[in-house]
């Protein structure tokens, strides 16, 4: 068996023991919509040489590792944004500061997402309490705090938050490194969304892991090197 072959049957038996065969069948059902479809048309093509097929099939198995790689250290980021802030604002607001908060709730942008959590938890009778509401509030509320219009939330908990940041620079609206995380996460936010919409996205994944990598250095300086991102 050649190297070439060696290693793709070691990425799908990887990938399997990981994900699981139904999530594992998934993400060949997106990839191969990229691949197939996007990077290479000429697939269609009955007199397509071996060798052009093995490149290709090479490449489609990359792509399915490279792409779980990403949605789980993407997946990863949301939870420690998520936490990060929830424990920062809880103890500045209140256990419930999702809900009762008047910046969030009037602010157009988290509104909408905080109307829909709270109509969801109502249809599954459940309380629209802090926790509850935090499990069920999405990766894009959690960036929304972080515009323009909602940094005053931000200032007596943006050091708790982000470890990295220093007081000596004051703090506004237009702090230059909270408008970075806020455009990275923007960008990751796209990424993801692209992936899990089964929509072309032919991403260099090393680069999204160097934003990954900012994002949870911002959070916790040892995230990135403890998980090994």
């Amino acid at each position: 068996m050649s190297t070439s072959i060696q290693k793709i049957h070691h990425k799908i038996n990887l990938l399997k023991e990981i994900s699981g065969d139904t999530r594992f069948n998934t993400l060949v059902s997106m990839c191969k919509k990229y691949v197939v479809e996007g990077v290479f048309p000429d697939l269609k093509e009955p007199a397509l040489s071996a060798t052009a097929y093995m490149n290709a099939h090479i490449f489609y198995v990359d792509s399915i590792y490279d792409m779980y790689r990403c949605l789980t250290a993407l997946h990863f980021l949301e939870l420690a944004l998520r936490n990060k802030i929830h424990e920062a604002f809880k103890e500045q607001w209140g256990d419930d500061w999702i809900t009762t908060h008047p910046k969030v709730q009037t602010f157009r942008q988290t509104k909408k997402y905080v109307e829909k959590a709270r109509h969801y938890l109502m249809k599954a009778n459940k309380p629209a309490n802090g926790d509850n509401m935090v499990h069920e509030i999405p990766f894009g509320f959690w960036i929304r705090l972080m515009e323009k219009d909602m940094y005053k939330l931000w200032r007596p908990t943006y050091y708790t938050v982000f470890h990295t940041a220093t007081q000596e620079q004051g703090f506004n609206r237009f702090r230059p490194d909270l408008v970075k995380i806020r455009e990275t996460l923007v960008e990751l936010e796209k990424l993801r969304n692209r992936i899990a919409h089964i929509q072309p996205h032919y991403p260099c994944y090393e680069n999204v892991f160097i934003k990954i990598r900012f994002v949870l250095r911002e959070l916790n300086p040892n995230y990135s090197q403890r998980h090994n991102l």
